[in-house]
């Protein structure tokens, strides 16, 4: 049935009884309405009107022929699709987004004539942006299309009281990201790397937080990690390391970043290894900076976790080795990429203390003479089966281990390199007392690797080696038939 002569499509009733995949009928109907007379009350002639209407009648045409509900998507590929190609469409389609968005049609998009943006920033916003785009070797239509991205979301900005950069927050940035006027997918990624970028601007001035520049392309990408998110009792472990993360804050971390990457660079990384580590340790800014925290390695460690059971299979390695790495760089000050990092408690971690300390120290001073990660991790092994044979055998101390004991020990393990490691380490010149400062980290992100300066040795200790170790043993005479 033909629709009636000077009657609008909208102001036809819809049925009652409206199939569920229809119902959003009633919405594009009102919406359609307002932007009408929206065009009454500012002017536009009978020529604008009947555009306007003819693009809102035809665009609700294809969405239910092609089963589709409304969307600012939708209707820019009907657009694409459509032979309708008439100047006011587009801007039509515009102002029907701005009216589902934000309730009214929005300056960029007023009629007759539309106020860009920038015209209606804050004197500071605009002083920032014109400071920004100078910096920028492009071409003018580039800056143009830059600045028009940018305006939008410092105008968006200061429309919510935001009068500085020190007060936007990641709430404001949240809200933006999910309320952002006139993007469709297709531009959601230009938008969010121009203002990431007028962001990153403010930030390296020391005007906002280095995280939030970071933020939107990691709620892009779905990244974004949140305490509700997280194990009551990795928020607990989180919460006790809060005070001394503060240590090293977010802000600290974030500026040290680059020249992590450029330290990984000198050393031959690849770029997408380089990148991996960017990527990883600014999604880890994000999360500390976003939570009030600063960096500490038991709350890179929370992180990780998350990151390991969001991603599954093996690529979250990557991410644990770029944290391990960093941890070495805060306590060494460089990149060691020589280290191998263990991910599984090694049996020595569960001796009991009076034969663990000792080892410690033992292993350490080999450290300090320079000897290679192989030959240490030898004489780890082999004190480790000794301490586990005394144990085995009810010893409580060294003092009570005599010749008879270590024979029976080294027949029942068969190996002569055994020899060198237990003797060494029950000397009491590797006392806690004698030691330096030995290497420390996080709780699960120690190093079994050390670098060392100087020529490293490497050798398979032999008799000679068993005799000298005695000399500093209480039990020396008796181990020299050994």
């Amino acid at each position: 049935m033909a629709r009636p002569v000077g009657i609008r499509f909208y102001e036809i009733p819809l049925p009652t009884d409206l199939p569920p995949n229809l119902q959003w009928m009633h919405l594009y109907h009102q919406n359609s309405e307002k932007l009408v007379c929206y065009l009454v009350e500012h002017g536009a002639g009978s020529t604008a009107r009947h555009v306007a209407l003819r693009c809102l009648l035809n665009l609700k045409d294809f969405l239910v022929s092609s089963n589709h509900e409304y969307s600012p998507d939708a209707a820019l590929r009907w657009f694409d699709q459509s032979d309708f190609k008439n100047k006011g469409a587009l801007v039509t389609l515009h102002r029907l987004s701005d009216l589902y968005q934000y309730g009214t049609v929005q300056p960029i998009h007023a009629f007759p004539v539309a106020l860009p943006y920038y015209q209606g920033l804050l004197e500071v916003w605009k002083t920032i942006l014109d400071d920004y785009l100078a910096t920028l070797p492009l071409k003018q239509s580039a800056i143009s299309q830059i600045r028009r991205c940018i305006s939008r979301f410092f105008y968006r900005t200061q429309e919510r009281g935001i009068q500085c950069p020190s007060e936007i927050s990641f709430v404001h940035l949240e809200t933006y990201y999910q309320d952002e006027a006139h993007t469709t997918n297709n531009e959601t990624a230009r938008y969010t790397y121009n203002v990431s970028d007028i962001l990153l601007y403010m930030a390296e001035k020391g005007m906002c937080q280095h995280g939030l520049a970071w933020y939107l392309f990691f709620r892009m990408q779905g990244r974004i990690l949140h305490l509700n998110k997280i194990a009551s009792d990795q928020v607990q472990r989180m919460e006790a390391a809060r005070t001394e993360s503060l240590d090293f804050p977010a802000e600290d971390f974030a500026v040290v970043i680059p020249d992590f990457l450029k330290r990984l660079e000198n050393l031959g990384y690849a770029k997408t290894n380089r990148n991996v580590a960017k990527y990883t340790l600014l999604n880890l800014l994000v999360f500390i900076e976003m939570h009030g925290l600063g960096y500490h390695p038991a709350i890179a460690e929370i992180w990780l976790e998350k990151e390991r059971s969001r991603k599954g299979g093996s690529d979250w390695k990557q991410n644990r080795r770029i944290i391990q790495l960093f941890e070495v760089y805060t306590i060494e000050g460089d990149v060691i990429p020589q280290l191998f990092f263990r991910q599984k408690p090694l049996l020595s971690d569960g001796l009991p203390d009076w034969c663990k300390s000792r080892l410690d120290d033992f292993l350490s001073q080999k450290k300090r003479e320079g000897w290679e990660s192989s030959t240490i991790a030898m004489y780890r092994s082999c004190a480790t089966r000794f301490c586990l044979y005394l144990c085995a055998k009810g010893f409580a101390s060294f003092s009570d281990v005599s010749a008879a004991t270590v024979t029976a020990c080294l027949i029942a393990n068969q190996s002569g390199a055994l020899s060198s490691a237990f003797l060494g380490f029950q000397s009491p010149h590797y006392s806690a007392e004698n030691s330096f400062s030995k290497h420390s980290g996080s709780s699960q992100l120690y190093t079994q690797g050390y670098h060392s300066l100087g020529q490293a040795k490497s050798r398979t200790p032999s008799l000679d080696d068993v005799r000298w170790i005695c000399l500093f043993t209480s039990q020396s005479e008796a181990m020299n038939h050994l």
